[in-house]
């Protein structure tokens, strides 16, 4: 992993810890990782939560830690994702932004 991925992953534990109002810089990632293309289609057909048994989000690739609440959806390309509650949420605020614009 390189300096600059390092250091924001850094970033990105801190603020998945955050008080919610202290999302900028996860949101900057989920903005990042839709405009890229690193999540696909990004267009849900499905989306169910679970308990998590330590998979990885799919937006901050963090480990969802296992007993936890996850989001799983499952896209209609085909694509099953999981996500941290928080991460699903902004990309959600994220696809709506987009939408509008």
């Amino acid at each position: 992993m390189g300096g600059v991925e390092s250091h924001m992953n850094a970033h990105l534990q801190l603020a998945m810890h955050a008080p919610q109002s202290d999302d900028t810089q996860l949101r900057a990632l989920v903005r990042h990782q839709l405009l890229s293309g690193a999540l696909g289609e990004s267009v849900e057909d499905h989306a169910f939560g679970g308990i998590s048994r330590g998979a990885h989000c799919a937006v901050c690739n963090l480990a969802i830690e296992a007993g936890k609440s996850e989001i799983q959806t499952f896209g209609r390309d085909g694509s099953h994702r999981r996500f941290h509650p928080k991460c699903h949420l902004l990309l959600s605020c994220e696809l709506e932004d987009l939408a509008q614009r």
